[in-house]
């Protein structure tokens, strides 16, 4: 009985910790994502940074972007937008939609996560 016993929870902590680990590239991306608008809605600019790649970072230090790059994210909903998988990166797009009383536009908005060094990070593909 008790080989059965714990042969059950072997098994059931296999299926557990399977489940657990093995979300994919699509999810792991989306999770820094969701990491990333959590550090703009409570305007923590360093965890922020902490989550695009250094080049990308420099750049938007340099051109004095990164805290206005932030605040373009504090409404994202990172569940909603739709994610391609390619090689090295994931692309996540958005289409927000404005109607107005003589016209509609259409807006697209991208997101891309780059894996860098084993970790998903914002900025742009080369």
């Amino acid at each position: 009985m008790k080989i059965l016993l714990g042969i059950l929870l072997v098994i059931t902590a296999s299926f557990y910790f399977q489940s657990a680990f093995s979300a994919g590239p699509v999810e792991d991306a989306r999770a820094v994502f969701s990491e990333m608008v959590t550090a703009a809605r409570a305007s923590n600019l360093d965890k922020f940074k902490s989550h695009i790649l250094p080049r990308d970072l420099a750049e938007m230090e340099k051109e004095g972007v990164t805290r206005m790059i932030m605040m373009m994210m504090v409404e994202d909903d990172p569940a909603v937008f739709q994610a391609e998988e390619t090689e090295g990166y994931i692309l996540f797009t958005q289409e927000i939609k404005e109607e107005g009383p003589d016209s509609s536009m259409t807006m697209r908005k991208e997101v891309y996560m780059i894996k860098h060094e084993g970790h998903w990070k914002f900025g742009t593909p080369q």
